[in-house]
């Protein structure tokens, strides 16, 4: 039997016993000497739509249906949804990137500005919104917004710094290249660039979002934010900034400037970066 609007079920089976904190969506039940039940509520564990035959048989297969090829779907755990790994809209991705170019704010996506007719009579008009809901906390907003830059200056989206301007962002290239991401803001716009077809399948090995999703970005950033005329960022807000010996990742005199919550900085190392200390006469050759 198939189902296209699965309840319960297409939430993963979870052991239901002291370390489980979550809601149980149906009936528990035993088996194999244990209490279960079907939950979402399980840290990063989200389901996904996966083909049967290339789901490990350790999984669950919940709410099974047949695909466009009618090959047998399910629902399946699967932890690397965590990272990303999940379909989106290009819509969605520029959504939730929001958060990070704002430092918090969530700002909702609109595709009309106003309606006018041929007499200039303004039909409909969007309202102004004054203030965006908050989705993260700033300082969380703000280390997010720091690896994004780190990605843009030195990481896999390096090219951008052809440009000339503040920019941030990260490359995305999904399993068995059949999408090429580049999602990248300045402080005024966010702007998402899919490369893939209609129907995923693999486009070839050099389609990743670097070298193919990241140009087209480029040359339309070129014309909406023209260098000399994009603002800058403003300083990160609600963390602290500790210079941090990258190879310890303690706090060093003459480390690399990062930024922390409050509450959550590293402890501070033996010396300055370079520095021989005690414990390396013990643990290094000299």
């Amino acid at each position: 039997s198939w189902c296209e609007h699965c309840d319960a079920s297409t939430c993963p089976k979870v052991r239901v016993d002291e370390r489980f904190t979550g809601e149980c969506l149906d009936e528990t039940w035993d088996d194999d000497g244990f209490r279960w039940c079907h939950s979402c509520d399980i840290n990063i564990r989200v389901c996904d739509w996966y083909k049967e035959k290339n789901i490990s048989r350790s999984l669950p297969c919940n709410g099974a249906r047949a695909d466009a090829d009618d090959d047998v779907v399910c629902r399946a755990c699967d932890l690397s949804m965590g990272l990303g790994s999940s379909s989106l809209t290009m819509v969605e991705l520029s959504r939730a990137y929001s958060a990070f170019a704002t430092y918090g704010d969530l700002v909702e996506p609109y595709f009309i500005e106003k309606v006018v007719d041929r007499d200039g009579t303004v039909i409909e008009e969007r309202e102004a919104v004054s203030e965006w809901p908050k989705a993260m906390e700033p300082g969380v907003a703000s280390v997010s917004h720091w690896l994004l830059r780190g990605v843009a200056t030195g990481g896999t989206a390096a090219k951008t710094n052809q440009l000339g301007i503040e920019v941030a962002g990260k490359t995305g290239t999904t399993n068995s290249f059949r999408d090429a991401w580049f999602v990248g803001y300045n402080p005024e716009m966010v702007t998402s660039v899919w490369v893939g077809f209609d129907q995923p399948k693999n486009m070839g090995q050099t389609f990743t979002g670097g070298e193919t999703a990241l140009p087209i970005w480029m040359d339309y950033m070129k014309s909406a934010a023209p260098r000399g005329e994009a603002p800058r960022f403003r300083n990160l807000e609600g963390v602290v900034w500790a210079p941090i010996d990258e190879s310890t990742g303690m706090v060093a005199e003459g480390g690399r400037s990062m930024p922390f919550l409050p509450g959550t900085l590293p402890v501070a190392g033996e010396g300055a970066v370079g520095q021989v200390t005690a414990s390396d006469l013990l643990t290094s050759d000299f």
